[in-house]
Order: C-alpha cells, then sequence, then structure tokens
C-alpha cells in the first residue's frame, strides 16, 4: 500500500512540474513578444524622428525582425525624402523573402507613389507566393510603365498559370520594357497557349524583344512556331538569326521541312 501511494505522489509532482514548465514557457513567450513589439516601437519612432544615419540605423534592425509590421514601416520609409534612407529601405527589402511580408507587400501594390508600387511588385517575385498572383495581375494594368513592368517579371517567378492570358494581353503593351518582361515571363510559364502572340512579337521593332520571343518559343517547342522560325533566318539581328539556325538544323530541323 506505502510503494502505491508513493506511486501516486509521483506521478501527481511529475504532472505538477509539466504543468509548471508549459505554463514558464507560456510566460517566456509573452514577455518575448512584448519585447519584440516595443522593439518594433521603438525603431518605427526612430524612422518618424530621427536623423538620417539613426533611420538607417532603425532600417538595419527592422529588416532582421520578421513581423509584418516591420515589413509595412519598411514599406512606408520608401517615401522618405532622403534619397540615402529611401535606398537603404529599398535594400532592406531586398531581404524579406518569407512568408509574413506578402499582405504588407500586395497592399502597397495600390499605393499613391508609383515607386512604391513598383517596389512591392518587384519584392513579391522573390517571394514567389500564388497568393500574390490575382494582386500582381491587376497590377499589370497600371498607369505607371515601371510597376506593370515589375509586375510582369513577379508573375513569370510565381509561375502560376493563371496569369498567362493577362501577359499575353500586354504583349502588345506601349513600353517596350513591359513587353519585354511580359516575354520573358511566359518563356518561364512555357504554356502553348502564348504561342501565336508569341510569333507577333517576332516583328517588334526591338531587336532585344524579337530575341527574347523566338527563345520563348524554342523553349515551349510548339509545331505551330517553326515557319516563324525559318522567317527568322532572315532577321536583321545575328541573335535572332543564330537561334533560328540551331532550330532548322537541330532536332527540329524535320518539322521544318514536313511543314515546307
Amino acid at each position: 500500500m506505502m510503494i502505491y501511494c508513493k506511486g501516486q505522489l509521483l506521478i501527481k509532482g511529475c504532472m505538477i512540474l509539466i504543468a509548471l514548465s508549459f505554463f514558464l514557457v507560456s510566460i517566456n513567450q509573452v514577455v518575448n513578444s512584448q519585447e519584440k513589439n516595443d522593439q518594433i516601437e521603438i525603431l518605427i519612432q526612430k524612422l518618424k524622428d530621427g536623423k538620417s544615419k539613426e533611420k538607417i540605423k532603425a532600417i538595419e534592425e527592422l529588416k532582421k525582425i520578421k513581423d509584418p509590421r516591420a515589413v509595412q514601416a519598411l514599406i512606408k520609409t520608401l517615401k522618405e525624402e532622403n534619397e540615402e534612407v529611401q535606398r537603404a529601405a529599398q535594400n532592406a527589402l531586398v531581404d524579406v523573402r518569407d512568408d509574413y511580408a506578402i499582405q504588407p507587400l500586395i497592399e502597397a501594390l495600390k499605393d499613391e507613389y508609383a515607386f512604391v508600387r513598383s517596389t512591392a511588385a518587384n519584392r513579391l517575385a522573390w517571394i514567389r507566393s500564388n497568393e500574390a498572383t490575382l494582386p500582381l495581375i491587376a497590377a499589370l494594368k497600371d498607369e505607371n510603365d515601371k510597376v506593370r513592368e515589375n509586375a510582369a517579371f513577379a508573375l513569370g517567378w510565381i509561375n502560376d498559370d493563371r496569369a498567362v492570358l493577362p501577359l499575353i494581353e500586354i504583349l502588345k503593351d506601349n513600353d517596350e520594357h513591359v513587353r519585354g518582361e511580359a516575354v520573358e515571363a511566359l518563356e518561364k510559364l512555357k504554356d502553348p497557349q502564348a504561342v501565336p502572340a508569341l510569333i507577333d512579337v517576332l516583328k517588334d521593332e526591338h531587336n532585344w524583344i524579337r530575341y527574347r520571343a523566338a527563345s520563348a518559343l524554342y523553349k515551349i517547342k510548339d509545331a505551330r512556331s517553326v515557319p516563324a522560325f525559318k522567317d527568322g533566318l532572315k532577321d536583321k539581328d545575328a541573335s535572332v538569326r543564330r537561334l533560328a539556325v540551331c532550330v532548322v538544323l537541330g532536332k527540329w530541323g524535320m518539322l521544318l521541312l514536313y511543314q515546307s
């Protein structure tokens, strides 16, 4: 009976110790969370009131904190009048590549400042989350060329099939860099739906865009593009001609003969 009682006491003692350890862990988490909140608030205040060097130092600290509020603060600092501070915030956002940054960056796509929208689109490329696909598709219609360009760039890296048709639509954009990024994005997506539109891009006035379109078609490897490569042998740009020769003389040669 004595042994049984001692066993019961030992079990109760262990349960108390386990409960106490969980309690201490919870207390520690609360303390750490409060310290983190205080740290973020202090750094945000420095961004508002500090001198340039203090702001840059605060930026360096904020980029180490994995918290959406830190990202929001860095995004707001992109509007800073001091170019050195603005550049520091932009560079800090380069290192922010985790999921906690997705929502603040998506929200920034609607900011009143084009530079903020453009930077947000660019940074979403490096996180590569499908959650950003639809907001970036909407950004393809932005009034600012650089925003559209970076939105196309990001969609290429995210590699979501939902972006194929919207990217095809902006292949006729007035800005050559927007068109170029759309072509490169479609090259990454490798969707056959883009073939007819990419064939049309082979008539673009800019050599580098025609080359990117030829490269995209080469990677998609769709028989519909073979006649276009045949015409590409006469392109005025040497890089386009070289790629066309590679196709004609390579494993696509039989397709070319079949089409002739």
